[in-house]
């Protein structure tokens, strides 16, 4: 057993998967702002499904990281970033939260879905959201 917390939220146990997996900066733009993220790949041949994950307000994307571990180790590659201007601090994005929306979330969203389609590892009718709130 290996000890991760999704969403930093009191401690969890859960087994670890078999599969090795590399981590992955990938930094994007949307709206003339960068867009720092993590990938967690499995190290398995062909394209994986992917999850991307959605970090609460206030947030980074560490919130996502210990759900990024777990399924990594099973074969589903993961996601995690900051939205530009959607973290108090800690944030490696750019943007002011004085800027940021639900409606700039989504464009960002929807900016970090379009790139991941073009991703070599992930099979691109298999992606999914997750979000934390």
């Amino acid at each position: 057993m290996s000890s991760y917390r999704p969403g930093q939220t009191g401690e969890q146990e859960a087994a670890s998967g078999t599969i090795a997996y590399d981590v992955r900066e990938i930094e994007l733009k949307s709206n003339g702002n960068k867009i720092y993220g993590k990938a967690y790949v499995p190290q398995v041949s062909g394209r994986v499904p992917l999850v991307i994950f959605s970090h609460e307000f206030g947030t980074t994307h560490t919130t996502g990281e210990g759900y990024a571990e777990y399924f990594a180790s099973r074969g589903i590659a993961y996601y995690v970033f900051d939205f530009p201007g959607g973290s108090i601090s800690g944030s490696r994005s750019e943007g002011k939260t004085t800027e940021m929306s639900v409606l700039t979330e989504a464009r960002d969203l929807g900016h970090v879905l379009d790139a991941a389609k073009e991703w070599n590892f992930v099979d691109s009718n298999r992606i999914y959201l997750h979000g934390g709130s």
